[in-house]
C-alpha cells in the first residue's frame, strides 16, 4: 500500500515538474518571439535643473529606437514642469534623454529598445532657431536604407544649453525622419538637430496612425496599435497646429506599451484646440 502511494506521489511530482518546465519553456519561447527588448534608465529631476538619463543595451544588441517619459509632468500648480529637450542614440548601445525641469521635483525615464536588425547607420540634419521660435529639420537616409526610427537634440550657438521642445517627430516617406520643435530658451539662437536611424530592411515597417482631438488646456494620451503578431519597433507623433506650430503644446511621453504592440504618446496642450496624431512603425514579430 505504501509502495503504491509512493509511486502515485512520485508520478504526481514528475508531472508537476514537467508542467512547470513546459510553462517556463513557453515563457522563454514567447519572449524569444520579440524583435526588441527594453532597457530603462530613470533619473530624479530636482527643481529648476537639467539632467541626463542614458539606457544601455545588452551585449550583442544595439539601439533600434528609443522612448522617453516624464510621467508626473503637470500643467499647473507648481509642476513638475519637466520637458524632454533631447532624445537620441549616443552610441550603438546607448539611448540618451535630456530633460529640463522648471518646477517642483520630478522624474525622467529613458528607454532603449534593443535588438539585432542588421546594420544601422545615422543621418542628421540641423536648422537654426531663434529664441522662442519654432522650426523643422529633416534627416534623410542614403539610397538603399530605410528610416526605422529617429531622434532629436539641440546645440546652443555660442555656448550654453539648447532647449528644444518637440511637437513633431515622425518618419516622412521611407527614408527620412522629420522633427519640429520650439527653441524654449529665453535668449540665444540654437540648432535643432534631427536624427534618422537607417536600417537595411527589405521593406519599410508598416505605419499605423491614430488621430484624436486634443482640447485646449488638457492633458491627453493617444495610442497607435500594431496588428496582432506585430510589434512597434519605433513610433512618432505630430501635435502641430494646422499651420505647423506648437502653440503651447508639448509631448512629455513617447514610448512602447502593451508588450511592444502599442506606441503611446502623452501630451499637454496649453494652447488652442487641435488634432494629435501618433504613429506606430510595425514589423512582424520574430518567430
Amino acid at each position: 500500500m505504501q509502495s503504491t502511494r509512493r509511486r502515485v506521489i512520485g508520478a504526481a511530482l514528475l508531472l508537476t515538474v514537467a508542467v512547470i518546465g513546459s510553462l517556463a519553456s513557453a515563457a522563454v519561447a514567447a519572449d524569444s518571439f520579440k524583435l526588441l527588448q527594453s532597457s530603462v534608465a530613470a533619473q530624479r529631476v530636482p527643481s529648476y535643473s537639467h539632467v541626463v538619463a542614458t539606457a544601455r543595451c545588452a551585449s550583442g544588441t544595439e539601439v533600434v529606437s528609443g522612448g522617453f517619459a516624464a510621467p508626473d509632468r503637470a500643467y499647473a500648480g507648481g509642476g513638475p514642469y519637466t520637458d524632454t529637450i533631447a532624445a537620441f542614440r549616443s552610441g550603438k548601445g546607448r539611448f540618451t534623454v535630456k530633460a529640463q525641469n522648471n518646477g517642483s521635483p520630478g522624474r525622467i525615464y529613458a528607454t532603449a529598445y534593443c535588438g539585432a536588425l542588421g546594420s544601422i547607420s545615422v543621418a542628421n540634419d540641423a536648422t537654426r532657431l531663434g529664441s522662442r521660435k519654432s522650426g523643422s529639420a529633416k534627416a534623410s537616409c542614403p539610397a538603399g536604407r530605410i528610416a526605422i526610427s529617429g531622434g532629436f537634440g539641440g546645440e546652443a550657438v555660442g555656448g550654453g544649453r539648447a532647449q528644444m521642445v518637440p511637437y513633431l517627430s515622425r518618419r516622412v516617406g521611407d527614408r527620412a525622419w522629420k522633427v519640429s520643435a520650439e527653441n524654449a530658451a529665453f535668449k540665444g539662437e540654437a540648432k535643432l538637430i534631427a536624427y534618422a536611424y537607417c536600417g537595411e530592411l527589405p521593406e519599410a515597417p508598416n505605419v499605423v496612425a491614430k488621430d484624436a482631438p486634443v482640447e485646449i488646456l488638457s492633458i491627453e494620451s493617444i495610442s497607435a496599435s500594431c496588428a496582432e503578431g506585430s510589434e512597434a519597433i519605433s513610433g512618432g507623433f505630430d501635435i502641430a497646429t494646422r499651420r505647423g506650430y506648437s502653440a503651447g503644446a508639448s509631448v512629455h511621453s513617447s514610448r512602447r506599451k502593451a508588450g511592444g504592440r502599442i506606441w503611446k504618446v502623452s501630451l499637454i496642450n496649453g494652447g488652442r484646440d487641435r488634432h494629435g496624431r501618433v504613429f506606430a512603425y510595425c514589423l512582424p514579430s520574430a518567430g
